[in-house]
This record gives structure tokens, sequence and C-alpha cells, in this order.
């Protein structure tokens, strides 16, 4: 079997979930999930904030937004993320 892979949903609490679970679930075999996270609110600004951050080289429309979060001191607190730069 496959290693399984990590999902994170952000808008984890919308109503769209649920049948987002059941094709997670639907298509273990060809998908294994070995952790999931449902995050909203300032979780999901959280994540999104440092995936950008960590994705910046590939993200060149997003450079304002990127040094605008970096000079208010977002920094990538995932230690699989910081290696992403």
């Amino acid at each position: 079997m496959k290693q399984g892979v990590k999902i994170v949903t952000i808008g984890g609490g919308s109503s769209y979930t649920p049948e987002l679970m059941e094709g997670f679930i639907k298509r273990y075999e060809e998908l294994p999930i070995s952790e999931m996270w449902l995050v909203s609110g300032d979780t999901a600004k959280q994540v999104l904030d440092e995936l950008l951050i960590a994705h910046k080289r590939h993200l060149p429309q997003f450079t304002e937004k990127i040094a605008e979060l970096e000079a208010k001191g977002v920094t990538v607190k995932d230690e699989i993320a910081r290696d992403l730069k």
C-alpha cells in the first residue's frame, strides 16, 4: 500500500466538507490519507499566510502581499514547509 498523505482543508467548517470527506473515503485506495486537518477562521488564515511565504519563489504575483506578511513578522513555523523555500 502507498504511504498516506497529509491533507489540510482550508474552510473545514464549510457545508461542502461532508461531501469532500465522503470523496476521500471512497477513494482511499487511490489516495491513502494518514492525517487530515480541517481548519477555518484565524487558523486557516495563518496556514495560508505561511504557505504564501514558503512558496514565494513560485508565486511572483504575490510579491507585495508576501513582503507585507514578512514585515509583520509572519514566518513559516512548520519545519517541512520551511524546507520548501
